[in-house]
């Protein structure tokens, strides 16, 4: 995953080394990361599908009723 440091995501996930902050003006940067991803698809991929859970609808909807 690629996001800009300060914002969205950023701070929220740091697992499995999949996660890619950058400069929202560093295009460079951006372009590095994106060849990362591409260098790195089948490991991304792995990581990203095992780690779905996090994101499934039902455990969000149990985090935000933790909150509320």
């Amino acid at each position: 995953m690629i996001y800009t440091k300060g914002q969205g995501f950023d701070g929220k996930l740091n697992k499995g080394g999949v996660e890619y902050r950058v400069d929202y003006f560093n295009t460079e940067e951006t372009i590095g990361k994106i060849i990362c991803v591409i260098e790195n698809y089948t490991i991304v991929s792995n990581v990203c599908i095992k780690d779905d859970e996090e994101f499934r609808w039902k455990k969000i909807e149990s985090d935000y009723m933790k909150i509320y």
